[in-house]
């Protein structure tokens, strides 16, 4: 994926989640995503993503992201 949805921290757990394996990002999201990537089973990304689609508004998804991004 190419993009900034590709840099955002918080969209990186669900894309990886739906079996994106390859992001494009600008330079300063580089490390962390890295990081956050390093921390995260794929198996915990599949079920994460699955939950998310199950949201019906952008506010739910937005709130869940933000439970599994450590800061």
């Amino acid at each position: 994926m190419c993009g900034e949805m590709a840099g955002d921290i918080l969209a990186t757990i669900p894309l990886l989640g739906f079996g994106l394996t390859e992001l494009s990002m600008h330079g300063p999201a580089v490390l962390e995503v890295r990081r956050l990537l390093r921390k995260v089973k794929i198996t915990e990304a599949e079920f994460f993503a699955e939950r998310v689609l199950r949201l019906s508004t952008a506010e739910g998804v937005k709130k869940q992201l933000k439970t599994v991004v450590p800061k």
